[in-house]
């Protein structure tokens, strides 16, 4: 990932995960999720309740974000796990908006 990072163009400051867990708290889900898939890349596996909790909820807000929140959980992998109940659950219906 560095390497590729290297490649986009100069390295950034590293965001203090303070600030990312402020913005978990924020009112618009779209901020949530965004500040839940960059936690989940930057920290990885020992974010993973708090990121996994923080797209169900936000899923469950409001379900137009169900593509966004699909993406991280794949990326995830193998630490997603506990959230697929929940994940097929949602994705069952027959009729589902997004």
């Amino acid at each position: 990932m560095g390497a590729l990072l290297g490649r986009i163009g100069p390295p950034v400051a590293p965001i203090p995960v303070t600030h990312l867990r402020e913005a978990l708290m924020h009112s618009y889900e779209w901020q949530r999720v965004q500040a839940a898939t960059v936690l989940w890349d930057l920290f990885g596996e020992p974010e993973t309740p708090t990121v996994l909790d923080t797209l169900l909820r936000a899923w469950e807000e409001n379900p137009s974000t169900a593509n966004r929140i699909v993406a991280c959980p794949d990326r995830m992998g193998a630490a997603a796990e506990p959230a697929l109940p929940t994940l097929k659950a949602a994705l069952a219906p027959r009729r589902r908006s997004g």
